[in-house]
């Protein structure tokens, strides 16, 4: 195994004391959202091998797995991520047109899929819920229009009607996460959306899976995100940042997610975690003594939340390469992280 080192990402929704306490850190005024281990150009790592630190890809190529810490203090965009295909054709269609880069959908050809575990409580907007219960909710808070619309004509019709309103919806006794929403962006039509999802909150160790076109928002909270290595993100609203509400309205999966939260499976000695696709696997390892790590044709990344053994301490991370094994022993909790490669 060979040591990593991340990148943070200093968004202005990030927390200022989570991602630097996890790393052992003095935590400033400055926000730290993100903690990103990788090859994605936009936050490449490091890999401290022949006792110097280099580019990761310079020893693993690119990776098609990339591995985040999270930390949100406010809520992040309401958003929708491409399939390969789509993103392929969206990423084409936007060079060849030249698109201004601060209106970019889409910053590479790839799939974006991500699973988000929870490290703290968290909440998060996803997918969406029955219809029914939607208009239940619209219709508790005074919005019978919007109920009548959504009960009549369905979910996908009812974002397209949304998004061509004119004027922000009113509404009456919303809940916390809905009216937290509407005091931070009052104008935005995405408010007539966002009761239409699954309004969740994770506790440690659980789970959501965020396919490609699944509509969501994290609103709160800090996490391990595992996702393929891609930027795209398609935005609707609940942000200052470029919006592309058509795009996204062509892309995004208006079937029912009935029940979006997961818990993990134990496979043996570790905890698994279904992921949206084939793409990637998540493990957890907690870690009483001994524990040993097989060796398996792929690149795997390791981040440590948790204690500390003999190769990785809380807040390190690295990487193992193909065909290599591992042997840890301490008391830890430690995330095992592969691609497909």
């Amino acid at each position: 195994m060979h040591l990593l080192r991340g990148v943070i990402q200093h968004y202005d929704w990030g927390t200022t004391s989570f991602i630097p306490e996890l790393i052992g850190d003095t935590p400033t005024t400055k926000p730290c959202a993100e903690l990103w281990f990788g090859t994605h150009p936009l936050a490449p790592s490091e890999v401290f091998t022949a006792q110097t630190w280099s580019p990761l890809a310079d020893l693993t190529g690119e990776l098609d797995v990339l591995v985040k810490v999270l930390s949100a203090q406010t809520p992040l965009s309401l958003q929708v991520h491409p399939s390969a295909e789509q993103a392929r054709a969206g990423f084409l269609r936007e060079t060849e047109s030249h698109t201004d880069p601060l209106q970019r959908c889409y910053q590479d050809q790839n799939e974006k899929s991500e699973l988000l575990i929870a490290l703290t409580r968290f909440e998060a907007l996803c997918g969406f819920a029955p219809v029914k219960d939607s208009v239940a909710l619209l219709r508790s808070l005074g919005c019978d229009v919007e109920a009548d619309v959504l009960q009549h004509d369905g979910i996908a019709s009812y974002l397209s009607w949304a998004y061509s309103c004119t004027q922000p919806v009113v509404m009456t006794n919303a809940p916390s996460w809905l009216n937290n929403l509407a005091q931070m962006y009052p104008h935005d039509l995405s408010l007539r959306v966002a009761p239409l999802l699954n309004y969740v909150v994770l506790e440690v160790g659980e789970a959501i899976a965020l396919g490609a076109g699944n509509l969501h928002a994290y609103l709160g909270g800090s996490g391990i995100e595992v996702m393929t290595s891609s930027d795209n993100v398609i935005r609707a609203g609940f942000t200052r940042k470029y919006v592309a509400v058509q795009e996204l309205l062509s892309i995004v999966d208006t079937q029912v997610l009935s029940d979006p939260v997961q818990t993990p499976q134990r496979v043996g000695t570790a905890l698994q975690y279904q992921s949206p696709n084939s793409s990637f696997g998540v493990q957890v390892l907690e870690i009483d003594g001994v524990a040993t790590i097989d060796p398996e044709p792929i690149h795997r990344i390791l981040v440590c939340v948790d204690g500390s053994t003999d190769e990785l301490s809380r807040g390190s991370a690295g990487v193992i390469l193909p065909h290599e094994s591992l042997k840890l022993r301490g008391n830890a909790r430690i995330f095992v992280c592969a691609g497909s490669r």
